[in-house]
């Protein structure tokens, strides 16, 4: 797989999260099968690949099928998307500014790894654990993450608390985008390359 094509797997996981928030806030739609595989990436620390930093690009599919859709004809309805993934990367660009931020999100998540041993990642408490890694280093950064969707849904503690667990995870596959390369500016200025890329990962689904 070329370096340029694997790039796009930690951002088809940002489009991926991206997806998943917006289905929680405006729906409050839960898709564990979805979800499952960008919280796993939050524990491979030494993985021997970026695909089994997901368990697969299989388990990416949904953010393969969005990227493609939103760059190739974006719906002006559902520009909250790209919105969301950019300000990831913004906000991920920050986190990696402060080795110290960087050493507690590391060490709250080795803590928060003990639990995965009694309760599947997608439990509510492993996300209750997850989203307090994330207020606790990430939410006060700025550029601040304004996650849209309808109240009764915003309002609801658990889907809060997937929220922010999914968005430490696309933390995570930005920061891991940026180590490959990728940058904000490819996103926007690089639709056509990233969708040739795009049709030459597929092939290895």
């Amino acid at each position: 797989m070329k370096n340029s094509t694997e790039r796009l797997i930690p951002l088809a996981a940002l489009f991926q999260v991206a997806r998943l928030v917006n289905d929680t806030g405006f729906h409050g739609r839960i898709n564990d099968a979805a979800t499952e595989p960008l919280l796993q990436a939050l524990f491979e620390f030494d993985a021997p690949s970026t695909e089994a930093v997901y368990g697969g690009l299989t388990r990416l599919r949904l953010g393969l099928d969005e990227m493609h859709q939103q760059l190739a004809s974006a719906d002006r309805s559902q520009l909250h998307i790209p919105q969301l993934v950019i300000a990831m990367i913004m906000l991920a660009k920050t986190v990696t500014l402060s080795n110290e931020r960087l050493r507690a999100i590391r060490a709250g998540l080795e803590a928060v790894q003990d639990k995965a041993v009694h309760y599947p990642l997608t439990h509510d408490n492993m996300l209750a654990a997850l989203a307090e890694i994330y207020r606790n280093n990430i939410s006060d950064l700025s550029p601040r993450i304004m996650v849209k969707g309808d109240e009764l849904h915003l309002q609801n503690s658990s889907n809060q608390d997937r929220i922010r667990a999914l968005l430490l995870a696309g933390i995570r596959s930005a920061i891991l985008w940026q180590q490959l390369g990728g940058s904000r500016w490819q996103l926007i200025w690089g639709r056509k390359k990233i969708l040739r890329e795009l049709a030459d990962l597929k092939k290895h689904l």
